[in-house]
């Protein structure tokens, strides 16, 4: 009974208190009480944690089969698209670009082209213009202006057989022989017919003594534009020096009708045998 009362008055010590009680009938029931409800507590308390901290399950594992198959589907066509998006795009860029590229082109050929035809078109007139002062000058005599003339013309258009046959007859009436029919040469190769070089030519051969190369150049100015008094009086003299009388005659007859300065007069010669 004493040892009941000290138990129950907790007088003894704890490690005591717990051997006493496993003597003790009552004192064995209320340990097993106690053990039991700190068991609860535990439970209590264990299931306090497991609320405020949940612990998540892990991720499931990619299996080998999952990894061996690679992408989804869904998830390349995915991928294929936008890449063909991406192609379209540039593609569309590419074709604006080329587009105005061409544009661009064609503006500047545009341009150059006509400019190049201002440009021609101007040199023609200087040229045309060049031609008229060179003729102007022929009617007056002043042969070195007629050169001055023709030669500016031909440094514009050096493949004009008009500037070559002009400078030649300038020089051929200054008496420069040998220049005028080199180029007298040069206006006929780039025109065979230029009536003005075929005269002219004609009369540089006759005075250099070429006598039948005259009458060969006057031929076939004749023949191109038979009203020529000065062709017809040249080719009469040729005649005349070459002891063809009658051919003379008959040019310096039709001369005169053309009324041709000096034709009467060289008719009247070769009539009197002079």
């Amino acid at each position: 009974q004493a040892l009941n009362a000290s138990i129950c008055a907790g007088a003894l010590p704890s490690r005591l208190l717990v051997a006493a009680m496993m003597f003790c009938g009552c004192c064995r029931e209320d340990l097993a009480r106690e053990r039991e409800m700190d068991r609860e507590d535990e439970v209590r308390r264990d299931g306090v944690c497991e609320l405020a901290v949940p612990v998540l399950p892990p991720p499931p594992k990619e299996s080998a089969a999952d990894a061996a198959a690679g992408p989804s589907d869904a998830a390349v066509a995915a991928v294929a698209e936008k890449a063909a998006q991406a192609e379209r795009k540039a593609a569309a860029e590419k074709a604006v670009a080329d587009k105005a590229a061409a544009a661009a082109d064609k503006a500047a050929a545009a341009a150059a082209a006509k400019a190049k035809a201002a440009e021609a078109k101007a040199q023609e007139k200087q040229f045309a213009d060049l031609l008229q002062t060179a003729h102007e000058a022929f009617g007056k005599g002043d042969w070195d202006a007629v050169l001055a003339a023709y030669t500016d013309a031909l440094a514009l258009q050096p493949l004009s057989a008009t500037a070559w046959a002009g400078r030649g007859g300038g020089r051929l009436r200054k008496g420069a022989m040998q220049e005028a029919l080199a180029e007298l040469d040069e206006a006929l190769r780039l025109d065979e017919n230029h009536l003005f070089a075929l005269r002219d030519r004609a009369e540089a051969r006759h005075k250099t003594g070429n006598l039948d190369g005259a009458i060969e150049d006057y031929n076939k100015k004749l023949t191109l534009a038979p009203a020529d008094g000065r062709a017809l009086c040249g080719r009469g003299e040729a005649r005349l020096k070459m002891g063809d009388r009658d051919g003379a005659i008959t040019d310096f007859q039709f001369a005169a009708q053309l009324s041709y300065p000096g034709a009467r007069e060289l008719l009247s010669a070769a009539r009197a045998g002079k």
